[in-house]
């Protein structure tokens, strides 16, 4: 799982299946598992892993209000304890609620890096741009 020890794993996996909220689903194949229930439990693996760097690429998008905030929790939690965390996101209240500092990436170039409030009004900016040119070009503006 991940790179995890088997005592690694020994150790956190009631931990893992308790964040996760697979408890009912134990034994049943992953291979059965629904994409949602696999980003629980990818999550739930990931948090636990003791990494220095954690990735988190829109994995919340797809799972309901209850266990988005307490994932959120969870990486704040992280964020605390001193770990990295590079949150991959295109909800701004998310981002801006969560991160101190915010990259901007425009197909892989950076546009903007900063406090996050500034970078957000940054990518907004762009985007009711872009929106404005689309609908300029549309109305044959």
């Amino acid at each position: 799982m991940l790179g995890m020890k088997k005592s690694e794993i020994t150790r956190q996996f009631d931990t893992i299946i308790a964040f996760a909220e697979m408890a009912p689903f134990i034994d049943t194949p992953v291979k059965r598992y629904s994409s949602g229930m696999r980003a629980r439990l990818t999550f739930a693996v990931a948090a636990y892993l003791e990494a220095d760097i954690l990735l988190i690429d829109e994995v919340l998008a797809t799972q309901d209000v209850g266990f988005q905030d307490k994932c959120l929790r969870k990486i704040k939690e992280l964020i605390v304890e001193g770990r990295t965390v590079l949150f991959v996101s295109h909800s701004m209240e998310t981002i801006g609620s969560l991160c101190p500092r915010v990259l901007f990436l425009d197909h892989g170039r950076l546009m903007a890096d900063g406090e996050a409030r500034t970078v957000v009004q940054r990518y907004l900016a762009r985007l009711h741009l872009q929106e404005r040119v689309e609908q300029s070009r549309t109305c044959g503006v």
